[in-house]
């Protein structure tokens, strides 16, 4: 929940967007289509509940969204590509990965233990299972290891 203070074209934005780095989300849809739902009140500032008042709220969000659109791309591509490999050596599995070879792929093997676990693997949790509620991935069980794929367009 949002509210709009007209007279300064303001919104307080919550937690939805900040004033310094970027929310946590624990439900990707739903938070996108919230930012999508407050950029249709074309408010020029934000209140966030946390850090400085966001000057150009518009492009804030923007950037906000243009971030996690480009993750979405990221994971799906990295999937595609596990496929492709996958198949060139002969199998016919689906390529799917966990969600640690996934962090991997993105950003390497050389990160922190500490932020792969608290901070990228939660993300990367999050941004497939937006794309499996969109119908672009879905997950198998393997020996008790949950494993994700993309799903093949008819």
């Amino acid at each position: 929940m949002c509210f709009i203070l007209e007279e300064e074209q303001a919104m307080f934005t919550g937690d939805n967007i900040l004033g310094h780095g970027t929310a946590a989300v624990e439900h990707l849809s739903t938070w996108m289509a919230a930012l999508r739902k407050m950029q249709t009140y074309n408010c020029v500032k934000g209140y966030p509940a946390h850090g400085t008042v966001v000057e150009d709220l518009q492009a804030k969000i923007g950037i906000e969204l243009s971030q996690k659109i480009r993750r979405e791309r990221q994971v799906l591509q990295n999937l595609e590509k596990s496929k492709r490999r996958e198949r060139a050596s002969g199998g016919r599995g689906k390529g799917s990965v966990t969600v640690k070879e996934l962090v991997t792929a993105i950003y390497g093997s050389k990160i922190d233990d500490e932020l792969r676990e608290m901070a990228l693997e939660p993300l990367m949790e999050e941004v497939l299972r937006k794309l499996s509620e969109d119908g672009l991935v879905a997950f198998e069980m393997r020996a008790a290891v949950k494993k994700w794929f993309s799903i093949e367009m008819i």
